[in-house]
């Protein structure tokens, strides 16, 4: 009686707690007291790759439209699964476990995705905390679409300003007609480095020896503005048909 008492739970993710209080001839407290915890556990890392079938206890639905009856987000055969009827409706935010991500690295998230029918906006963003407003810190896109009734990918990419770990939001929108939106994969990878396309291209006539001279510059950044450092190669095709291979 009047202890303070202590214990000590392992298992990663984020809990809500229950304490009941029982007395010695087993009769217990009207109520039980309630406390929801942080995340438990280190943070995820790049490579992330979803698992909605063994650990959706890691990932967060949030009521964007406080109306806690109308979360729509549920994880249904390993899939995280919104719909909108009379019972729930669009808007929430199904946001990842903490990421650890560092600056100098362009990161792609990528979705696999479907809709029932016609088409269905989304939005990615990130931040700090897992909440409406700790994720829209930083916008990822705010024009993505899911528009295929069958699964496919969608990934966009996106350049930390600053090392440290980050959550990831998914809000499907209102707008678009589709009523069911499927998601059976939400990974994070360091995205592939794509150069820039080559400068000063030009071709020009070499005199009456039946001869073309096409001349461009190699490209030293990439399409994020990050100065190349690995070999390059060029192939330069004619109407369609490959007749050089060049590196640099």
């Amino acid at each position: 009686v009047g202890s303070e008492m202590c214990i000590r739970d392992r298992t990663k993710g984020f809990h809500k707690y229950y304490i009941v209080i029982k007395n010695g001839n087993g009769a217990t407290s009207a109520e039980p007291e309630t406390v929801e915890s942080g995340f438990v556990g280190v943070p995820e890392t790049v490579p992330f790759v979803s698992d909605f079938a063994n650990e959706s206890s890691l990932w967060t639905v949030e009521d964007n439209s406080k109306t806690s009856t109308k979360k729509s987000f549920t994880f249904t055969d390993g899939k995280a699964v919104i719909t909108e009827n009379s019972n729930s409706d669009f808007n929430d935010w199904l946001i990842t476990p903490p990421v650890k991500v560092e600056t100098g690295h362009t990161y792609r998230v990528s979705l696999r995705a479907k809709v029932d029918s016609g088409k269905k906006s989304f939005a990615l963003k990130y931040g700090s905390e897992p909440t409406v407003d700790g994720v829209k810190a930083h916008t990822i896109t705010s024009s993505g679409e899911i528009v295929s009734t069958d699964f496919e990918t969608i990934g966009f990419d996106f350049r930390p300003e600053t090392s440290g770990i980050f959550y990831v939001g998914l809000n499907v929108m209102s707008s678009g007609d589709a009523k069911t939106v499927s998601v059976s994969d939400f990974d994070i990878i360091i995205a592939p480095v794509t150069p820039k396309t080559v400068d000063n291209l030009s071709v020009e006539a070499v005199g009456l020896e039946n001869k073309a001279k096409v001349s461009f510059k190699m490209p030293a950044e990439s399409t994020m503005g990050d100065v190349l450092t690995g070999k390059l190669s060029a192939v330069v095709s004619r109407n369609g048909a490959v007749v050089s291979t060049l590196a640099d």
